[in-house]
């Protein structure tokens, strides 16, 4: 069985601890890690990935996500945090396939959150 191949889109902060849990679960050479100043990888060579994870920070998200739509992309698109920032981008809903794109809206500003940190 072919093991799935992974793109990731960032590689500071938060994107830092979603590899190394990624790295955990796959081999190294399934991995491809693209962040415009940080690798040598182009954007083009996460095109080739079953799935691509957007965790870089939330303000270039809708450009990704436009790059990977233009692009035709078929395989699985995960984003974190927020898709969009502005209203003019959310466009971009209507070009994506709903069952191959999925959406984690993380809590760490909600007041849940704040409870629990103050605990």
């Amino acid at each position: 069985m072919r093991s799935l191949k992974i793109g990731i889109i960032g590689s500071r902060g938060h994107a830092a601890s979603i590899i190394s849990i990624v790295k955990k679960k796959i081999r190294d050479d399934d991995l491809v890690i693209f962040h415009p100043s940080v690798t040598e990888i182009k954007f083009e060579d996460l095109l080739i990935c079953d799935a691509i994870m957007i965790v870089s920070p939330d303000h270039t998200h809708y450009e990704y996500l436009k790059k990977i739509v233009d692009a035709n992309y078929s395989g699985r698109i995960f984003c974190e945090k927020i898709p969009v920032n502005q209203s003019s981008e959310l466009e971009i809903f209507s070009h994506l396939n709903p069952n191959r794109t999925f959406f984690n809206f993380n809590l760490r500003y909600s007041i849940l959150a704040d409870k629990i940190r103050k605990h």
